[in-house]
């Protein structure tokens, strides 16, 4: 089950699984305020 897998990776905390949380904090920001896309950009 996905739910399971997702759960497991979590445990372990991979870098690669916080990469992906931080890349979708950053899109629900950007997604939020354009101000955030603008910021990301200049990054």
């Amino acid at each position: 089950m996905v739910v399971h897998e997702s759960r497991e990776t979590e445990a372990v905390e991979t870098p690669d699984d916080r990469i992906a949380m931080n890349a979708k904090v950053l899109s629900t920001e950007s997604r939020v305020s354009p101000n955030s896309e603008c910021h990301g950009s200049g990054k």
